[in-house]
């Protein structure tokens, strides 16, 4: 049986447990779409993929045709959307897969006019997050002159997305909701009525009833995140499937005041046991995305940190935790090691499990996948492997 180093491990019974929590809490007449974009988060296209449309996904939602062939190919049948625009050259693949299509803007409609393939497709509207979408109005209105002389594209869903749901302010909400309606109206006024209504993503479909329309688009909220603010509506605790695990390959002993690492970030403030972990940056551990801070109260959160992890503030310190105890990261990450201070934990061994924070969708697709309980979620796909020993 094959040994591992590293590795993620993701729990299919922790995002069933997820899902139907999810599921329970939303009315019987609104649709679910199980977004499984971007490797599914991070936790594997293809098993979780199967394994939502088996728990009954109404539909997935993938970023691009890709995503959607594979999902094809594992044997999935339930409608895929795909978010993300494509290139008419591409139409041919969408077909073949049975996916349906965003649509989102007057250059990719007139293009679509010289292609004869029938498929079907969501329109999206631009309603205040500012990246694709037809505009309510006048724009909307030359989208709807265009697919009138385009018979083969069946339109049987309008989707909007909103910019702040996670805010406590809804004024921006309900703004976005009330520009979707108008563009709702304005096609059905121009005979495109009963069409699947979808606006709300995890945080709005939580926090605005009013938003969850005929269809929920659940991202992160499947995955476990954000689980304690949603727990009392849920009436349960969403669960965390996903970590990733490394062995231990080596325990050094270093004397106070010894430098850890790169630039001697950290001198040893006692002797210390240094546990050297397999996992570094290459893997994406540590990786950490530079957003740009528009609010000032997040300018200032911000600032904090930063000095809060100067001083080695013990809030800010980051652990990998084996034999159920917490050790520090030391100094910084390397490219394909880290350090962790295991003094206080004298029965750690080489080759022993530890957990290592980390950003799911920043991780190293190249890292194998382990799926418990692989019982019941069948055969893995080709993207995920079982192991029994690892």
């Amino acid at each position: 049986m094959k040994m591992m180093e590293r590795w993620i491990e993701v729990d299919l019974s922790k995002l069933a447990h997820n899902f139907r929590l999810i599921r329970q809490a939303l009315p019987a007449e609104v649709k679910l779409l199980a977004v499984v974009k971007a490797d599914a988060y991070g936790h594997g296209l293809v098993p979780v993929g199967r394994l939502f449309a088996e728990l009954g996904a109404d539909y997935l939602g993938v970023t691009d045709i890709a995503e959607g062939e594979a999902l094809r190919q594992a044997g999935v049948t339930v409608p895929i959307l795909v978010f993300a625009p494509f290139l008419p050259e591409e139409l041919s693949r969408l077909v073949a897969a049975d996916l349906t299509a965003t649509l989102s803007n007057l250059t990719q409609l007139r293009a679509l006019a010289e292609q004869k393939l029938d498929f079907s497709a969501h329109l999206k509207l631009e309603t205040g997050l500012g990246r694709t979408g037809f505009k309510p109005g006048e724009e909307l209105r030359e989208a709807i002159t265009l697919l009138a002389d385009q018979p083969q594209i069946t339109v049987q869903g309008v989707y909007t997305h909103f910019a702040t749901a996670m805010w406590s302010d809804d004024r921006y909400v309900k703004e976005q909701l009330t520009l979707f309606d108008q563009g709702v109206q304005q096609l059905a006024a121009a005979g495109y009525a009963g069409l699947i209504r979808h606006a709300a993503n995890s945080a709005a479909m939580m926090k605005y009833p009013q938003a969850r329309l005929d269809m929920v688009r659940a991202g992160t909220i499947l995955y476990g995140q954000e689980g304690e603010a949603y727990q009392k509506q849920l009436g349960g605790t969403l669960e965390d499937g996903w970590s990733l695990k490394a062995r231990v390959v080596a325990l050094e002993k270093l004397p106070k005041g010894h430098g850890v690492g790169y630039e001697r970030a950290y001198i040893t403030k006692r002797p210390t046991t240094v546990a050297i972990v397999p996992v570094g940056y290459s893997h994406g551990v540590g990786v950490e995305p530079v957003l740009r801070t528009k609010r000032l109260k997040d300018a200032l959160k911000s600032v904090a940190k930063t000095m809060l992890r100067y001083v080695d503030h013990p809030r800010m310190r980051v652990y990998v935790t084996g034999r159920g105890k917490k050790m520090p990261i030391l100094g910084k990450v390397a490219m394909q090691l880290l350090m962790a201070d295991a003094t206080d934990v004298p029965d750690l061994a080489v080759g022993d499990v530890v957990t290592v924070p980390a950003r799911r969708t920043t991780i190293n697709g190249t890292l194998p996948k382990v799926y418990l309980p692989a019982a019941e979620a069948g055969d893995i796909g080709q993207t995920g492997q079982e192991f029994t020993d690892i």
